[in-house]
């Protein structure tokens, strides 16, 4: 698994309040659940991602909030898919990066 896919599922875990233990515990949760080859993390993946839809105010076809950037994919493997980003820091510039990322995912 990515790192970056890892720490998401992380966040999304720690977000939904699943469990209030350290992120050395949740990491070895993920790993005995992977190794009993459960679904958990897929499982775990669209709850995180039903909730964040519902946090931000994501409907079926637009965002409540103007300042979300929405994009329509084109034809692709991606089309007809929602993928969202959050960024939050601001030491790396992710308020530039992560809209032109989106742009070529789009």
């Amino acid at each position: 698994m990515k790192p970056s896919l890892l720490f998401s599922f992380l966040c999304s875990v720690l977000l939904l309040g699943v469990s209030s233990c350290s992120l050395s515990e949740v990491g070895n949760t993920i790993k005995s659940k992977t190794l009993q080859g459960s679904n958990y993390l897929v499982e775990k993946s669209i709850g995180a991602y039903d909730y964040t839809k519902e946090v931000i105010g994501l409907g079926d076809d637009e965002p409540v909030d103007p300042s979300i950037l929405y994009l329509k994919g084109k034809k692709g493997p991606g089309q007809g898919k929602t993928v969202v980003l959050i960024s939050g820091d601001e030491e790396y510039r992710t308020e530039e990066s992560m809209p032109m990322l989106a742009k070529i995912l789009a």
